[in-house]
């Protein structure tokens, strides 16, 4: 069984609420972005409930274990956090400006 990170709603609904007082220029999201592990629909639940911070500023992201690491993905670390996605959603929802695929820095 998988699920939704619980955390999730209220982290959003926290962050809403300091971009309505207007001192948020931008938001930075490093690493660990949906915890989707493979489900689409978990990275569909979060593309949602970002929506409403990513229209009011510009939202930046960097890819994490969760969204890069696989055995045999050539990852820096071999554990399966990511499901099996291996990056590819996370690069295709996410393209950021990088000197190169999956180097962010």
């Amino acid at each position: 069984e998988h699920y939704i990170q619980p955390g999730s709603v209220s982290v959003a609904k926290a962050v809403a609420k300091e971009i309505q007082t207007g001192n948020v220029d931008s938001i930075f999201h490093i690493g660990d972005i949906s915890y989707a592990t493979g489900f689409l629909v978990e990275w569909d639940f979060f593309l949602h409930l970002i929506t409403p911070l990513a229209s009011q500023v510009p939202y930046m992201t960097a890819i994490g274990n969760h969204e890069r690491d696989y055995v045999n993905s050539a990852s820096v670390y071999v554990t399966p956090d990511s499901g099996g996605e291996c990056g590819v959603a996370y690069e295709s929802y996410f393209p950021m400006p990088a000197v190169s695929k999956d180097k962010p820095w």
